[in-house]
This record gives structure tokens, C-alpha cells and sequence, in this order.
């Protein structure tokens, strides 16, 4: 019984409105664990810088791992593409690791760069270095006749 009047009590404290006058009550709370632990940087890390290579009508992107301290890689990856020049990237592909590469089909005729940005869940780190520049060459038009 005493411990539904100590979760009363507290459930009161939670709900009573800024400028109540509470009563406190007295209680002591203890927690214990043992076992061996262990833990990651909680920043994330920054991409590595992707190859662009020019396959078939499209461009292969390939880059190498995004590590913690510890050693384990990042959960996935997002690249993006962006006109030279331009301000406005595009999302290109997401991949979950250990998948670190991608195709994308960008348009013909523009100067592009890619950049890799890892992830954790709802994180994100800092992005890569812009890739070397890639040129998808145009597409002869069609004859008219």
C-alpha cells in the first residue's frame, strides 16, 4: 500500500500545474548495474571522398568506409549531386552499409560533383569533399527527316 501512495504522490507532482505548492515526499531511489561497457563517439563521422566513373550512360560512384574511433562503420550513406556551380544538390541514391557504391543517370551536357554524407538512424555527419568533376556526354538527337 505504501508504494501506491509513494506513485500517487509522484503521479501528483507530474500533473500539478507550475504554481501549485507541492508536497514532497520522502524517498530514496537506488540503481545498480555491473557488466562490462562499452561506447561509441556520438558524433558522426564525416564521408570519404567518392570516385565518379563514367559506365554505360551512367556514373558508378564508389568510396571507402566511414569509421567511428572504435572501428565500426557508419549505417548507411547518402550521396548527393550537384550542378557546378550551382547551390542546389540533388539526392542521388541512399545505401545502407556495408554497401558503399551507387549508379546515377544525371543529364547530359552538365559539369557535376558528388558529395557522401554517412547516417545513424536520424543522424547525419558532415559531408565529403566535392568528387572530382563528371561530364555526361550528350546524346546524339535524332535524325530528322
Amino acid at each position: 500500500m505504501r508504494w501506491a501512495w509513494l506513485i500517487g504522490a509522484a503521479a501528483f507532482l507530474l500533473v500539478s500545474p507550475y504554481y501549485a505548492r507541492p508536497a514532497l515526499a520522502a524517498s530514496s531511489w537506488t540503481i545498480t548495474a555491473t557488466g562490462f561497457g562499452l561506447g561509441e563517439s556520438s558524433v558522426v563521422p564525416t564521408g570519404k571522398l567518392p570516385t565518379a566513373t563514367l559506365v554505360e550512360g551512367s556514373v558508378r560512384l564508389e568510396w571507402p568506409p566511414s569509421l567511428y574511433p572504435l572501428g565500426h562503420e557508419v549505417g548507411g550513406y547518402i550521396v548527393k549531386r550537384q550542378v557546378l556551380g550551382s547551390k542546389d544538390a540533388v539526392q542521388a541514391c541512399s545505401v545502407a552499409s556495408p554497401v558503399r557504391s551507387c549508379q546515377d543517370s544525371p543529364p547530359s551536357g552538365q559539369q557535376i560533383v558528388y558529395t557522401v554524407t554517412p547516417t545513424e538512424q536520424l543522424w547525419r555527419g558532415p559531408a565529403s569533399p566535392p568528387s572530382a568533376q563528371v561530364t555526361m556526354p550528350q546524346l546524339p538527337s535524332p535524325l530528322r527527316q
